[in-house]
């Protein structure tokens, strides 16, 4: 149960349920200038004497472990069994976060090892897995392992002459290598070979399922597109240059001869959504329906809030559906319902449009918004709900050219450049830790002019292994010290539907000023009155995930701003990030960090840019990506159904990865 919270369903699934980063242990501290505050440290001390456990609702068990160079006063809660553990006299290294207080050196919850397992640990890289409440690293490292161990499971998926062909690492040997890898070489080539693998499959994907809706005759006629006419008329802005030739394609599109699929890039807060809700009316006005599906529950209920307020605009009656797997069974069949009804309706939701059960009324248009979010399978079974729809996907993902060809080269492409009129640039700053309470002074100023703020942490709760700020901590901290008049809010993907839509429709509604939370809100949410964003551990993210972020502000005319808490203080960390600083061009943005970092930079932070494969990363191995699509192509023209001996296992595996698409993990 715990497991299929983070996805895990299979012991397929568990062996390429790979660590999200790695930790090094460090050397244990021999001197007293190496005990630096807020910092992970191993300290090898001995225990003075028999642990004090405090009984109560949660049990505290509080102990001294000294060594020459200093006293450590040591606190574990909620582990009751660390006072038989911890014997008098007996030496253990303590790693964990050290803090000075009261003249004395505290740690809290540090990890416990004899000093032969702590040398041994060193001498590896360890795992650290995304998790949920009730399961720790070490329980799924352990499973991990014993997975391994099954040789169905690490059995060889591609074919021998490609193996040796690029020189890939054996499957079972990089699966390992990704878990538990012992050197930085080991690790690399491990990614590498399952990068090409991931990309091969993808690739193969893409064209094996094309033959099939290319070049399909336009069942649809669209005769009166006035309707346009009207929507324009009711925005409080006219559409850029760049608005009005996407829209103009689309339209072009689905009056010409055969369906059409059309891709619509542009940076964030371009403004593609509104051409995607102009051409769902359009259909509707002659007698289609449509759908358009947002990766994240958050998004599709803006999405459906937003497009029923345009709709009430222009003094129409068509209905919006909106349909999320979240809803309860009544809801749903209601949904199911409205969806095929005999007339035109609008469907917005998450991949639960593409349920079994789910059926739509002429189905004339389909959209995914932030494409590169859903899977192969998940874009394909929205346009299987039709009889060969109109596509068209939408992507901020800032790609250049080069790659753009290999991923969407069969793709009528329109590109949205430049922001929507009245639009202030946004104001960047790249700060320490110091500069905190300077923010937060911001915020409150700005929130007595009636704006919000938004902060952002990288964790849900406080880790064990990882120096970074979390939601929960950090929502307590502010109830603390903001002003009373000044409300705090708190959101994070572990929330109920329920919980997260309340917390949503106050920020909307300006209910709360300060919104604390995790990535869940990086993708196309718009909140006008949003003027502040601060991102604690700015280091840990991606540069392109950092600009989505940073797309939450600067959506009106109020002057906004973006301030990016470098939590490390390293001067790499500096120099990357302000290249955010110095520009808000995301296609600027992803071509300078892809010089700064360089392709063989492994061990950076992430960037794959938003496409969401589990090890891939289209910038970072555009080398890999390049070799398989040259690899896709020759096995689907030497075997086009890849029903060859050789081929099947790779058959296989690329039908499952149609199926569950290149990551399950989506939504909040």
């Amino acid at each position: 149960m715990l497991f299929e919270k983070l996805g895990v369903e299979t012991a397929e699934d568990l062996v390429t349920y790979y660590p999200r980063d790695y930790i090094k242990y460090p050397c244990v501290v021999e001197k007293i200038k190496d005990l630096e505050e807020e910092k992970m440290i191993a300290f090898c001390g001995t225990i003075t004497q028999r642990p004090f456990i405090k009984k109560g609702k949660v049990p505290v068990v509080s102990c001294i472990a000294k060594n020459d160079i200093a006293d450590i006063n040591l606190t574990f809660f909620n582990m009751p069994y660390m006072a038989s553990v911890l014997k008098p006299y007996m030496s253990f290294v303590f790693y964990g976060k050290i803090e000075h207080k009261g003249g004395r050196y505290l740690m809290e919850q540090p990890l416990v090892f004899s000093p032969d397992d702590y040398e041994q640990r060193r001498k590896s890289r360890f795992p650290i897995y995304r998790l949920t409440k009730g399961l720790s690293g070490n329980q799924v490292a352990k499973y991990v392992r014993a997975s391994l161990e099954d040789d169905e499971l690490t059995k060889e998926p591609l074919p021998q002459k490609i193996v040796e062909k690029y020189g890939l690492m054996d499957y079972g040997e990089a699966l390992f290598s990704m878990h538990f890898p012992k050197t930085v070489e080991e690790l690399k080539r491990a990614r590498d070979r399952l990068s090409f693998e991931e990309l091969l499959y993808f690739l193969t994907g893409i064209h094996y399922q094309k033959r099939f809706i290319s070049h399909k005759k336009n069942p649809f006629e669209i005769k009166d597109i006035s309707i346009m006419y009207d929507v324009l008329s009711s925005l409080p802005y006219e559409l850029t240059s760049g608005q009005k030739t996407a829209l103009e394609d689309i339209i072009k599109d689905v009056r010409g001869d055969i369906v059409s699929e059309r891709l619509v890039q542009g940076d964030v807060g371009s403004g593609k959504t509104i051409v995607a809700f102009t051409a769902m009316l359009i259909f509707a006005d002659n007698g289609y329906s449509s759908a358009i599906m947002a990766p994240t529950e958050v998004l599709a209920r803006q999405h459906a809030r937003d497009l029923e307020e345009l709709i009430k605009n222009i003094n129409k009656d068509y209905e919006v559906v909106f349909l999320s797997g979240k809803l309860s069974k009544k809801e749903k069949e209601l949904a199911k319902k409205k969806a095929n009804s005999h007339r035109p309706i609008l469907a917005v939701g998450t991949h639960a449009l593409i349920q079994e059960g789910v059926s739509f009324w002429k189905l004339g248009l389909v959209i995914t918004d932030e494409q590169h979010r859903f899977g192969v399978s998940q874009r394909m079974g929205l346009v299987s709900k039709g009889e060969y729809p109109h596509v068209v996907v939408m992507s901020a993902t800032p790609i250049p050219r080069s790659l753009s060809m290999i991923l969407y080269g069969d793709l009528s492409v329109s590109s949205i450049k430049g922001l929507p009129t009245k639009r202030i640039p946004i104001k960047n700053a790249v700060v320490g830790k110091e500069y905190r309470n300077s923010a937060y002074k911001l915020m409150v100023k700005e929130a007595r002019l009636g704006h919000q703020s938004y902060i952002i942490t990288p964790l849900v709760s406080k880790s064990e292994y990882v120096e970074a700020e979390d939601t929960q901590s950090y929502f307590n901290m502010l109830t603390q010290i903001l002003p009373q008049d000044i409300t705090v809010g708190c959101l994070n993907g572990q929330m109920g539907r329920d919980e997260k839509n309340k917390i949503m429709d106050d920020f909307l509604s300006n209910r709360i000023n300060i919104l604390v939370s995790t990535t869940v809100i990086e993708v196309g949410i718009n909140v006008p009155t949003a003027t502040v964003i601060l991102i604690e551990n700015a280091e840990r993210f991606g540069l392109s995930q950092l600009h989505q972020l940073r797309g939450r502000v600067g959506r009106s005319s109020f002057q906004s701003y973006c301030i990016f808490v470098n939590g490390s203080g390293d001067e790499g960390s500096y120099e990357r990030l302000n290249i955010l600083k110095d520009s808000n061009d995301g296609y600027e943005i992803a071509q300078k960090d892809l010089k700064l970092r360089g392709p063989g930079d492994y061990f950076g932070t992430r960037q794959s840019g938003g496409m969401e494969f589990k090890v891939a990363d289209i910038y970072r191995d555009s080398k890999l990506l390049n070799e398989a699509s040259g690899e896709a192509k020759e096995l689907l023209k030497e075997d086009p159904y890849l029903e060859k001996e050789e081929n099947i296992s790779l058959k296989k595996e690329v039908e499952k990865y149609i199926s569950h698409g290149e990551n399950t993990m989506y939504g909040l």
